[in-house]
């Protein structure tokens, strides 16, 4: 039942990928080499955390907008396949109960892939309004980045 989730969660995602300001891409990417520890130091404790089968840990950053409307986006969580590649998964709005319908939106995702070492070894953003400012890379990019660096003008 959670792999027909999941890959159902997949689908779902793949037509939701951010074409958004790419300061919140590189933001993100400006992650990979860098420590875990520094990652929760500047965004906090994740979402959520999943380890895979090979010792890497997944932690999922999500980005909330609360609105009026008739429902809400899907619950998103990581899930590993087979290769120990995390894949983000979430579940289709269209089957949630009417009940479960409600004002938030999760409406970005980011995920950092960290080996056991806690070194940041990949990235993902998906999400339709992943976007960030100067000043968003500023506060929440890796200090130690070059990326980072240049654009707050070092």
């Amino acid at each position: 039942m959670r792999h027909a989730i999941t890959l159902s969660l997949i689908a779902l995602l793949s037509g939701c990928v951010s074409s958004g300001s790419s300061n919140y891409t590189q933001t993100v990417s400006s992650w990979r080499g860098g420590n875990v520890s520094a990652l929760m130091s500047r965004w906090g404790s994740p979402a959520s955390q999943v380890t895979g089968p090979k010792g890497n840990t997944a932690y999922v950053y999500n980005t909330q907008s609360y609105r009026a409307a008739p429902n809400r986006g899907p619950n998103v969580g990581v899930h590993y396949t087979g290769q120990g590649a995390p894949v983000i998964t979430n579940t289709n709005p269209a089957v949630m109960n009417a009940a479960d319908r409600g004002s938030m939106n999760i409406t970005c995702s980011a995920v950092f892939l960290a080996n056991p070492k806690g070194q940041i070894i990949d990235t993902q953003v998906q999400g339709v309004a992943c976007y960030g400012g100067p000043g968003f890379m500023s506060r929440m990019g890796n200090p130690n980045s070059a990326t980072v660096t240049q654009a707050n003008g070092g």
